[in-house]
């Protein structure tokens, strides 16, 4: 046998040697994902650490949104501060607004909806519509005012 056959034969037998290796890596990660496939969690794949399941997500319940939130409403590259207070009043919410910019301080607000954490404001006398989800920590959402549909994020003020 030459040198050229010789190092031809080599070759053969690392690619062999590589495809086996590969072949039982590959049944090594089909026994791990099976053994995964028991009785009670049959094809469920682990919860990454840092997801969340929701089982800790605190209800929303229509007496968690009231109180105090300040913000800005994003129009035109401009952020105007806004604050609205929600009361329970009665059993259902009522609020106070303030849009200073806009000349608007304590206008009260009737017309508000809230279920499963969506808000809705409809405000005839002021032109207020509000969109918005409240997720445990901030309102975020859109207000329709004018006509011109604009952004607004609300964090509980003090």
């Amino acid at each position: 046998m030459d040198e050229h056959e010789e190092h031809d034969e080599h070759d053969e037998r690392d690619e062999h040697d590589e495809r086996d290796e590969h072949d039982e890596h590959d049944e090594r990660d089909e026994h791990e994902h099976d053994s995964m496939d028991d009785e009670d969690g049959a094809g469920m794949e682990p919860m990454d650490p840092g997801e969340d399941d929701g089982a800790d997500a605190p209800a929303l319940d229509i007496t968690s949104v009231t109180g105090s939130w300040d913000g800005d409403i994003a129009a035109f590259g401009l952020l105007i501060p806004v604050n609205l207070e929600l009361i329970l009043e009665d059993g259902a919410l009522v609020g106070l607004i303030d849009v200073p910019a806009q000349g608007i301080t304590d206008a009260r607000i009737d017309a508000i909806s809230y279920a499963d954490g969506v808000i809705g404001i409809s405000d005839e006398a002021t032109g207020f519509m509000l969109n918005a989800v409240f997720d445990g920590v901030q309102i975020e959402g859109t207000v329709l005012y004018n006509g011109i549909e604009l952004g607004i994020t609300l964090v509980r003020g003090e």
